[in-house]
């Protein structure tokens, strides 16, 4: 699929940006942040976790050959602790109280690695 260039106009701060700067400002900077809320999103609308796909379902007037680049660049350099991610995902919840979160797991291959998430 060749990458092309994302049309949308949007450029303001999303619900999801502003939650996540409220929630992983004090541990990421803002170029993080932003590139998890388009991942994200990109992965509602796109429905895949190909990177060549997601790169052009970014709300971005970038090429998307320069998302998918970021993309890598995260993927292989980025650590997001599953304790922040868990908190983000408690403190979203409606309901307070002891409660247990359960979470799927996936493997995937990389070369010869094995990759657990």
């Amino acid at each position: 699929m060749p990458l092309k260039k994302n049309t949308s106009l949007h450029n303001g701060d999303t619900q999801l940006l502003i939650l996540f700067k409220a929630h992983f400002g004090g541990f990421l900077n803002l170029a993080r942040i932003r590139l998890i809320c388009h991942f994200i999103t990109a992965l509602c609308k796109i429905k895949s976790v190909n990177y060549s796909k997601l790169s052009a379902g970014f709300d971005t007037q970038v090429n998307a050959l320069s998302n998918y680049g970021r993309i890598q660049r995260f993927m292989s350099g980025a650590a997001l602790p599953m304790e922040w991610v868990a908190k983000l995902i408690f403190a979203l919840l409606p309901q307070k109280g002891a409660l247990v979160l359960v979470m799927d797991r996936t493997n995937w291959k990389f070369g010869q690695s094995n990759i657990n998430i």
